[in-house]
């Protein structure tokens, strides 16, 4: 997911570098609360997100024809304070199609859906004694124990965008998220986790950054 995350934010801010005239790009930090996220393993541990997360991104989105519709994408990656030996972390990437409508002449309305992926991702940091490399070949050395899960999203989402020049703004965005997955959660190898409930996901969020272009 990460993988397919950095590819897609490198391929559309190299493009909306290069359409100021139609498009444009963004860095971002978006907010999620603690009551918001997924914690499968509450029953038995606290992970340390309870304050929410910060995750940081961006994206880019192309105007299609003369009319106002956009079309593009973006994505995050966020993560908790580590809270004793876990830490929790989570991913997002999605393609944009969206819609602006100028109210005055430096204020724009924004709406639009994005659909894509959301990961969610538990590490334990597993002690050790050994730290050289017998102690990697027989296990002994510490390590770290990953689950995740996947799922594919739904994001409708409304913004409001200042821009005191024609190529530069501000914006704030509130989004909703819904989605569910296929396979639930797995550890690194692939294996399906027993005995942990596959629910679906819905969380709003908050996020604010500088658009260039449009």
């Amino acid at each position: 997911m990460k993988k397919v995350i950095t590819l897609l934010l490198i391929t559309l801010m190299a493009v909306s570098a290069f359409s100021l005239k139609f498009g444009g790009g963004w860095p971002s930090v978006s907010y999620i609360p603690g009551d918001q996220l997924l914690n499968p393993i509450k029953d038995t541990v606290k992970l340390g997100f309870s304050e929410g997360i910060f995750a940081f991104g961006g994206g880019g989105m192309g105007r299609i024809g003369s009319g106002p519709i956009f079309l593009g994408g973006e994505g995050f990656d966020g993560y908790s304070s580590k809270k004793d030996k876990y830490k929790f972390s989570a991913s997002y990437g999605a393609f944009l199609i969206g819609t602006s409508y100028d109210t005055f002449n430096f204020v724009s309305l924004d709406a639009g859906l994005g659909l894509g992926g959301f990961t969610q991702k538990i590490d334990v940091y597993q002690d050790g004694v050994n730290k050289d490399k017998e102690g990697f070949i027989d296990g002994s050395s510490p390590y770290i124990n990953t689950i995740s899960i996947d799922s594919f999203i739904v994001s409708p989402y409304i913004g409001i965008t200042l821009k005191p020049t024609d190529f530069f703004g501000f914006f704030i965005k509130g989004k909703y998220t819904v989605g569910v997955s296929f396979d639930g959660w797995k550890f690194e190898s692939g294996d399906r986790v027993k005995g942990l409930e596959n629910k679906g996901i819905n969380f709003y969020e908050l996020s604010a950054g500088i658009v260039f272009g449009y």
